[in-house]
């Protein structure tokens, strides 16, 4: 048996995990050739105060090689590449921490996921687990963070500073997969620095959970956001619980050390390493490491009655893509390629974008074509018509012109709609024409 120690360094994110490759390969049996062997690599993670050590298995086919010696021919096993190990390892790290992101969400079916991260080894680990809730909101007077701590139906709630959104009534939100939302304010207090959030509509929104927790002194802790909102992206600061001090004390603060910096107002700040939101950053102090974040125990009833202003309207459940058939109406023809209920976009608390994607070919010739001939009609016989929305992720949108026999026009008709309302078909009306259903959404 061949024994050997292999030294590697792995950065994942960034995180370096130094560990020692225990490489054991057993003999050649048989005329089968080698057994398959397993290399087992014992990871230490370094994290403030202490190691987390885990296991990370990968398999290794070793090459087989003929040797000619004087009267026999000798076969040798080969080590494997180190290089080939190293690749395999970053391969199921990376696949143990998708797992990882997936096992810390909990479906709502459509109305979002809550996340739970659990036990986390690094501050890294943590942003990789709870991103998708975290946002980042923009003001014209500046720029923070936030992040969605409830969700009902397809309206998601944020938490964020007052100071943030300076009292206004609607700020842009930006969340994890670069969609942006019209927020709605809802309410705020200028004594904690918090204000409240509404952003609708969407079934991906995630959320976390916020909570009464307490945190004795001294407990390491990790604050999250976008420092210098502008250029930079989401990053962790770690610190720990501090003794109460005279601003704590007047305004119901938990102070800590974990540093803020521009940007990271409104973040959340989570104990370590079992990644519960612990509170709501808020401030710096006047002085080094002094730093402050609200726990929702000292504003629950605040939240409970800003949260109890917005009415929300049962969602409709999410559709699928279906084929649709090509319909003719007065010289051309018409296919709906596909719907997307709902899109993001600009769209208000209690409205939600419809995108459709329609194709029209003309059967003869001076054939007009133009989004406005487009309507969206509900199961209460509502018809609503195109909006023209600045900010919505369907592009191109559909074009105006007159088309020849033959030629066709693509594109996207958007709809704004109550958050409630059920579609049922979309129609074409030209001016001064009658109207005519090109597909059934069933």
């Amino acid at each position: 048996m061949i024994g050997k120690a292999v030294k590697a360094v792995i950065a994942l994110g960034a995180v370096i995990f130094v560990f020692i490759v225990g490489l054991v390969i057993g003999g050649v049996s048989g005329s089968d050739g080698p057994a398959r062997q397993t290399v087992v690599k014992t990871v230490t993670v370094q994290v403030p105060g202490e190691d987390v050590v885990r296991e990370v298995e990968v398999e290794v086919e070793p090459e087989i090689v003929e040797v000619e010696v004087p009267g026999e021919t000798v076969v040798q096993v080969v080590e494997p590449d180190p290089a080939e190990i190293e690749r395999l390892v970053q391969e199921r790290l990376e696949q143990l921490q998708a797992e990882q992101v997936a096992a810390a969400s909990t479906s709502l079916g459509d109305s979002g996921r809550v996340i739970d991260p659990g036990i986390v080894s690094s501050a890294d680990e943590l942003l990789t687990l709870t991103s998708d809730a975290i946002v980042r909101v923009d003001h014209w007077t500046g720029s923070g963070t936030g992040f969605i701590f409830a969700i009902e139906e397809t309206t998601a709630f944020v938490a964020t500073n007052h100071h943030v959104i300076d009292r206004a009534n609607a700020v842009d939100v930006q969340v994890a997969d670069g969609n942006t939302y019209k927020a709605l304010t809802l309410g705020w207090d200028d004594d904690r620095d918090v204000a409240v959030l509404a952003i609708c509509c969407s079934y991906d929104f995630a959320a976390l959970t916020w909570e009464p927790a307490e945190a004795e002194t001294g407990a390491e802790v990790i604050a999250v956001g976008f420092p210098r909102s502008d250029i930079g992206g989401l990053t962790a600061t770690v610190g720990s619980i501090a003794d109460s001090d005279p601003i704590s004390r007047e305004h119901g603060f938990m102070a800590h050390s974990a540093p803020l910096n521009p940007g990271n107002s409104g973040g959340p700040l989570f104990s370590f390493p079992d990644g519960k939101v612990l509170g709501l950053n808020v401030a710096r102090g006047l002085e080094e490491l002094s730093f402050y974040a609200v726990p929702y125990q000292s504003i629950s009833e605040s939240i409970d009655d800003w949260r109890g202003q917005l009415v929300i309207a049962p969602a409709p459940p999410r559709r699928s893509t279906v084929a649709y058939p090509t319909v003719e109406f007065e010289g051309s023809a018409y296919t709906v390629n596909e719907i997307r209920d709902p899109v993001s976009g600009d769209a208000p608390v209690g409205k939600r974008l419809v995108a459709v994607d329609i194709t029209q070919t003309a059967l003869f010739d001076e054939q007009p074509h133009n989004p406005l001939y487009f309507e969206l009609q509900d199961d209460a016989d509502y018809v609503y018509g195109l909006e023209f929305v600045f900010e919505v992720s369907v592009e191109p949108q559909f074009p105006t012109g007159e088309l020849s026999e033959g030629m066709r026009a693509r594109g996207w008709v958007v709809f704004e709609i109550p958050a409630s309302a059920v579609p049922t078909s979309v129609r074409v009306a030209r001016f001064g024409g009658g109207a005519g259903v090109i597909a059934n959404i069933n």
